[in-house]
């Protein structure tokens, strides 16, 4: 049978939209798996290179207690409170904003889950020393300035130090100008 040279092919439309359809392509028969066996050879023996020994960090074995981590003068509690009052200061005013109640309102009706948050919070704070098995003093330390690398150098221990002051002092000002009102300060 010979094909018309004159016949128009045109290519299947949609009968809703008029969007052209695709013609189903050839289907192409799977191959069957083929084995493939690779031996090594023997070869000249290869000489290798005295590459200087890698630097072991500078850690000692972690001696540190729970109290040592949480005492006053410890690496952790300004970091732990620092982050904390991050989270709530945020957290408390876009849940101001949202349900208008002031952080007070907030914190009364939900001392379970702010209780738990801390606990959490504390909790991802020290986990570091255990995973590591280094003290928490020496991790913080390796995070200096000059222990980063150039694009993170801003994100050092001393930045989130002072990060976590200034908004200790923001929520404990929310909380107080609150107080005083007597309202949410951004209800």
């Amino acid at each position: 049978m010979q094909a018309n040279k004159n016949a128009v092919v045109s290519t299947p439309r949609c009968g809703i939209c008029g969007a052209m359809v695709p013609l189903p392509s050839r289907t192409v028969p799977l191959r069957r798996p083929t084995r493939l066996t690779v031996r090594a050879a023997e070869s000249e023996k290869v000489e290798m290179k005295n590459y200087p020994e890698v630097p072991s960090l500078p850690w000692s074995e972690d001696e540190e207690s729970i109290e040592d981590v949480m005492k006053f003068t410890g690496p952790a509690p300004e970091r732990v409170n620092g982050r904390l009052a991050m989270m709530a200061f945020f957290a408390g005013v876009v849940a101001e904003r949202v349900g208008h109640k002031s952080i007070v309102e907030q914190a009364g009706q939900a001392v379970g889950p702010v209780i738990l948050f801390m606990a959490l919070i504390s909790f991802a704070s020290i986990i570091p020393k255990y995973s590591s098995g280094s003290s928490l003093k020496d991790l913080l330390e390796t995070a200096s300035r000059d222990g980063l690398p150039a694009n993170l150098r801003f994100f050092n221990k001393t930045h989130e130090v002072w990060t976590g002051r200034v908004a200790m002092l923001g929520f404990l000002g929310l909380v107080g100008v609150e107080l005083f009102l007597g309202r949410g300060l951004f209800v």
